[in-house]
């Protein structure tokens, strides 16, 4: 929004659009005109209004209404165009957009750089691949733009060990007997949970963790605003309708928000705006780029396997205190956010390293299709099978009529020289040059083409995939399982007798000795029927056995290294403090003999460097994670742990000093303020430097104040006293 603003101050735009591909993105973009450039009128265009919107300023659409009337506007038409999400935004007919006007164009994303596709990079004219801007979370982080996250594991026995019959006990086992369960079926890994079986009591113990460690509100009553990762809709479903049965006191508490529950935002923005609901159990639908700031819990009720989507998931809790507004602070731990809490019970890796994640990478699935052919077609060329050619070169030639080549993006890309892939002569004569053209420059034409029927390409393709297997008698196996999988969902009743024929044709063993014409005549049937496969037939079987909460607790992340759980973790403290415990300092003070605060600092600054220098490495904030206490320094947390009342801590030892000083000194009362004000703020900073007495707060003694109260000879004796106290901060 401030982009935006400076393009109209600087008279550099006079009409703007912002593209998204999601409505709540364009919402939600809407709401920030209204807030932050509220002179400016704003619309949202909608393809059957677009005469009467031409009057306005501010613009905001989807891809897909764009995509339906960008030509109703003229190329010049709009200044500037900013494209949400840009990293998967601007492909297929989408394009066309980003081709067709003539703005300065802005693509926004926060998909770390490494992932982002070299077309995108291309689109926006880096030729070196790298953002024009690139502002990672972990600047984010260092200069308070966006806070961290505190991540939390949990898991229960069942997640860890699975659900096997021998290994339940004999009353739950006689429990499923009564129920008509053949102990032959209770055999279920973790991983299986929520896809093959769901258990009540599972769900019941993960509710309770949540409940119990997700952060609280200002009035520490209540859990503060919470998103819930969901696996499916009927996952989402089932957490929501046990939390109502566990805790009716709540009612309004959780609410499912996804595609099947939204209308028209309103979900979304109760959410956002309003005290309840405080959950808001997920699939998908606040996943990315919707912004609730005061969200201070993320859970993750499933496994993400794409490193960008955990990334923009996690986003959702990175908005700082500063940015929630002033009346919804209550909704805050002690009404600030300075973290937040991630509580995960399926092991996700937060701290993979971008640098060693593999991209996904993304393809049209008709180019996918093609490229497969492509295989086919090299293959049959191969082995002199002309008959299996000619059917290959059909479909490929289909395919390529599907490309609009009055296209302004197709023209930009597809070479002078290949033009005559269109025409007969160009397939009299193969080569394995023409296919390597025909996969470098055509395949990715394919983006272009009008949109389909994608259930309908994706059975294709796995059907062209088989093909290319039994042709080079490589391992078939995932394909097929696949395309059972498929058509095994594919219920009678949709279903004409043709159809059914090749359903269980497929189903059958004859599917691996099918000749192409066979797979073409299959695919002919049941391709166009996958949009009507159910989504009823693998609902997971219903218990509710008796589970427990295994293990649960902070993890540590280690630099480059494993993440490491709260026991273990204090596990491996405990025993290096162990190795303290007979310090002479320590055992002085055990035998009542009296020590000095040089010996106290000492081993204050010695306890530093070997557990704090050590990985894993300790500090004050994972001491407050780990062992749920609140201490300054590690003489504190030594007294704790091993109930040393004898041993001080930090800020005694600081104030007997400065006390000491003050004595020894003869102060009035103006200095003696002044003297506390720098023992406050030496405890806060661990340092304090000459010009550090100029600033804020010794400033509201006045601008001098240090050299009016004090002769330069006491300046010096005090920070020699600061010095001798320091003591190194640590991460």
């Amino acid at each position: 929004m401030s982009l935006i603003d400076i393009f109209i101050q600087m008279n550099q735009a006079r009409r703007i659009l912002f593209v998204a591909d999601r409505n709540a993105l364009v919402t939600q973009a809407l709401e920030a005109f209204q807030e932050f450039i509220p002179d400016e009128p704003c619309t949202r265009i909608h393809t059957g209004l677009v005469e009467q919107q031409m009057g306005k300023r501010l613009f905001a659409a989807t891809l897909h209404t764009m995509s339906n009337c960008y030509r109703q506007f003229s190329p010049a038409f709009f200044d500037l165009i900013i494209f949400d999400e840009s990293h998967r935004s601007i492909f297929n007919k989408f394009g066309e957009i980003l081709n067709y006007f003539d703005a300065r164009m802005i693509g926004l994303t926060a998909t770390p750089a490494n992932f982002i596709d070299r077309n995108t990079f291309l689109l926006f004219d880096q030729t070196d691949e790298q953002p024009t801007f690139l502002y990672s979370y972990e600047e984010a982080i260092d200069e308070e733009v966006l806070v961290r996250y505190v991540p939390y594991k949990a898991q229960t026995r069942f997640q860890y060990f699975g659900i096997k019959w021998p290994e339940l006990s004999e009353e739950v086992q006689n429990q499923l007997l009564e129920q008509g369960l053949d102990p032959d079926d209770i055999n279920f890994e973790g991983t299986d949970l929520e896809r093959k079986v769901t258990n009540k009591d599972t769900m019941r113990r993960q509710w309770d963790e949540i409940l119990q460690e997700a952060y609280h509100d200002q009035s520490g009553q209540m859990i503060g605003k919470t998103i819930v990762f969901a696996m499916n809709q009927n996952h989402a479903n089932r957490l929501l309708e046990l939390f109502q049965a566990e805790y009716p006191q709540w009612p309004d508490m959780a609410r499912v928000i996804t595609n099947e529950t939204e209308y028209k935002g309103t979900l979304i923005k109760k959410f956002k705006t309003e005290d309840m609901p405080r959950i808001a159990i997920s699939v998908d639908m606040l996943d990315t780029g919707v912004d609730v700031p005061p969200v201070v819990n993320l859970v993750f009720m499933r496994q993400v396997l794409s490193y960008i989507k955990l990334q923009q998931m996690i986003g959702r809790g990175t908005r700082s205190w500063e940015t929630v507004k002033e009346e919804q602070r209550y909704l805050l731990p002690h009404g600030e956010k300075h973290d937040f809490k991630i509580i995960d019970f399926w092991d996700n890796e937060f701290n993979l390293d971008p640098q060693t994640a593999v991209p996904t990478p993304t393809l049209p699935v008709l180019a996918t299709i093609f490229h497969t052919r492509l295989k086919l077609l090299e293959t049959y060329l191969a082995q002199g099978e002309q008959a299996e050619m000619a059917k290959v070169v059909a479909d490929l030639r289909a395919q390529m009529a599907l490309i609009p080549l009055d296209s302004f993006s197709v023209q930009m890309r597809l070479p002078a020289a290949l033009k005559e892939a269109w025409a007969d002569d160009y397939w009299r004569y193969l080569t394995p040059r023409k296919i390597q053209d025909l996969s470098l420059h055509v395949a990715p034409l394919l983006r272009f083409a009008p949109g389909g029927d994608v259930e309908a390409a994706t059975f294709t393709s796995k059907m062209e995939r088989l093909k290319l297997h039994l042709a080079t008698g490589t391992d078939e196996a995932a394909t097929v399982r696949s395309l059972r999988e498929d058509a095994g969902r594919l219920r009678d009743s949709v279903l004409t007798a043709d159809q059914r024929q090749a359903r269980d044709f497929v189903l059958s063993q004859e599917l691996l000795t099918a000749d192409t014409d066979k797979l073409n005549e299959l695919n002919h049937h049941l391709a166009g029927q996958m949009k009507k496969r159910s989504q009823q037939v693998n609902e997971p079987l219903g218990l509710d056995l008796p589970d427990e909460m295994l293990r649960g607790g902070y993890v540590f992340l280690w630099e480059q290294q494993r993440p490491i759980y709260e026991q273990e973790y204090k596990d491996i403290i405990n025993e290096r403090l162990l190795d303290l415990i007979d310090h002479p300092v320590i055992a002085a003070i055990e035998r009542g003999e009296p020590v000095t605060d040089e010996q106290l600092l000492d081993l204050e600054r010695q306890m530093r460097r070997q557990l704090g220098g050590a990985k894993p490495a300790l500090n004050e904030e994972k001491i407050r994670l780990a062992y749920k206490v609140q201490v300054d320094s590690f003489l504190a947390f030594m007294r704790y742990q091993f109930e040393l009342d004898g041993l001080p801590d930090y800020s005694e030892i600081v104030t007997r000093q400065f006390e000491a000083f003050a004595r020894s000194h003869e102060l009035n009362a103006l200095q003696t303020n002044f003297l506390r004000t720098i023992r406050s703020q030496f405890l806060k900073r661990r340092r304090l430097q000459l010009a550090d007495l100029y600033e804020d707060p010794f400033t509201h003694f006045g601008a001098d104040a240090a050299e009016r109260l004090f002769s330069p000879d006491s300046l010096s004796e005090i920070l020699a006293l600061t010095e001798r106290l320091k003591i190194e901060a640590l991460p």
